[in-house]
């Protein structure tokens, strides 16, 4: 797995490597977590036809899917756009799913992924950035710490593999007021 690999907007070509990557990181992340047997069904080809939507879509939304890799060879993803319902308030976005390959943690591959949507929210001329994240996966809750999230006191319950599981909502100032805590 390549550590340089370049970080670019996502094509269509690139659905079955996101869906790879997207099941292989959820089995690692979730392991313990979710359910086995929940993880065991994820499925590759609907993962697959899902992310071609995602995809085509994401520009008319405003939304963007990054890539490190490419084909059916990616190993780390992240989608972002603007927030999205659950107490988002104007001026914000949102990181709605940031995964590495198991394979590729480490190589910074992450916080390649983070910068670059962090950059792209910022420029857009949004204030702040949110994301949930399973109040159980401690290393995700680690890792947004690290690039100044924190949480809000936003939570919500989603249904996952048949339990509730409680989803933490972290937040952090985009731009300028960003820049000055750094």
């Amino acid at each position: 797995m390549e550590h340089d690999a370049p970080i670019r907007v996502a094509a269509p070509g690139d659905a079955p490597g996101l869906a790879r990557a997207h099941v292989t990181s959820w089995r690692m992340a979730y392991r313990g977590v979710l359910p086995a047997a929940y993880l065991a069904r994820l499925s590759v080809t609907q993962l697959d036809a899902w992310w071609r939507q995602v995809v085509v879509g994401a520009a008319r939304r405003g939304d963007r899917v990054h890539v490190a890799g490419g084909g059916e060879d990616v190993t780390a993803f992240s989608y972002f756009g603007g927030a999205r319902g659950g107490g988002a308030r104007g001026g914000e976005g949102e990181i709605y799913m940031l995964y590495v390959h198991p394979l590729a943690t480490g190589l910074g591959l992450g916080s390649r992924l983070m910068e670059a949507a962090l950059d792209d929210l910022a420029a857009r001329g949004l204030e702040s950035c949110v994301v949930g994240v399973l109040e159980a996966n401690t290393r995700a809750r680690a890792f947004y710490a690290r690039w100044g999230f924190a949480p809000d006191g936003g939570t919500r319950v989603d249904r996952l593999g048949g339990g509730r599981h409680v989803v933490l909502r972290y937040r952090r100032a985009l731009g300028a007021e960003a820049a000055r805590r750094r």
